[in-house]
């Protein structure tokens, strides 16, 4: 399946960079949540929210998360 994927990072404030930067993806995989897992290996990864049209998947370590909103095309 293809799948638009926003994918916004937030990080720790630090020598000035932005805390969360964001970019839109188009990734092509069977599993979302198994492609986050092989893509942000160590951090802790888990569904937050599943309507049917958008799945949020959270991945996150310390003060560092990434958060991956998979909308199939």
């Amino acid at each position: 399946m293809t799948y638009e994927v926003i994918v916004t990072t937030k990080q720790p404030t630090c020598g000035g960079k932005a805390p969360t930067r964001s970019e839109i993806k188009n990734i092509t995989c069977e599993d979302p949540l198994e492609y986050v897992r092989n893509h942000e290996e160590g951090k802790n990864v888990e569904i937050t929210d599943d309507d049917g049209i958008t799945k949020t998947i959270l991945a996150s370590r310390g003060d560092l998360w990434i958060r991956y909103e998979f909308c199939e095309l």
